[in-house]
């Protein structure tokens, strides 16, 4: 195991996040994957026999987001064994921020209202989405990164699973519909993203916010080979 505030103290962590002001809760992005070859480096020395793995599987925060950068995608695809560390081969400009909101965070209530409104009512979003508007949802935190930032410097958006998927896999990987029914952003009928919750995230940029956000991809889906 890898316990991120005793393991990684220079992230200054807390519980393994950071507080802010306002409901705001965030995790370094880049200690996750510093936990994640920490964590593979103690199980090569523990005498892993990775040689008998077959295929890897994994679980993360649901609702934590992930934001990279376009250089950060071609750094993801450039990932050598040789040539260092991961965290430090990615480096802080791989994301387009460096702070992931987590699934404690609580900043986004006005978001909330707006999607409740949008769709006629907070039970209306569940018959679309599963799940009444929630201010942990990634679809919120999307919305207040594209508002603040834009989509110019962003190659593309995650979910922390999906995320540690792509870090094995070394590209960008979907999100899973499991992990997608708790987004406010799929459309259970179709499992794919809702049109207009889409406008909503990005007004007005729903082309470009489709570029960054692959459709789901079921489950039990493999997305490729230890690269």
């Amino acid at each position: 195991k890898v316990h991120f505030d005793v393991d990684l103290p220079h992230y200054n962590t807390v519980d393994g996040c950071h507080r802010g002001e306002d409901g705001k809760v965030t995790s370094p992005t880049i200690m996750w994957i510093e936990a994640i070859e920490m964590a593979l480096e103690r199980l090569r020395d523990g005498g892993c026999p990775f040689n008998r793995i077959v295929a890897v599987s994994g679980c993360g925060q649901q609702h934590a987001s992930v934001y990279w950068s376009h250089g950060g995608i071609e750094s993801l695809q450039r990932l050598e064994s040789t040539q260092g560390p991961a965290f430090v081969q990615l480096g802080e400009r791989a994301f387009a921020t460096l702070h992931s909101p987590i699934w404690m965070d609580t900043s986004t209530t006005e978001s909330c209202r707006e999607m409740a409104k949008l769709a006629g009512g907070a039970l209306r979003v569940a018959e679309w989405t599963g799940s009444t508007p929630q201010e942990r949802f990634t679809a919120h935190h999307y919305k207040h990164f594209i508002a603040q930032s834009g989509l110019a410097n962003c190659g593309a958006l995650q979910l922390a699973s999906s995320f540690c998927a792509s870090l094995l896999v070394g590209n960008v990987v979907p999100v899973d519909i499991s992990d997608a029914a708790g987004m406010n952003l799929m459309d259970l009928r179709t499992y794919r993203w809702h049109d207009k919750l889409l406008d909503f995230v990005a007004p007005n940029q729903t082309a470009a916010l489709r570029k960054r956000l692959a459709e789901p991809q079921n489950s039990w889906d493999i997305c490729g080979s230890i690269n």
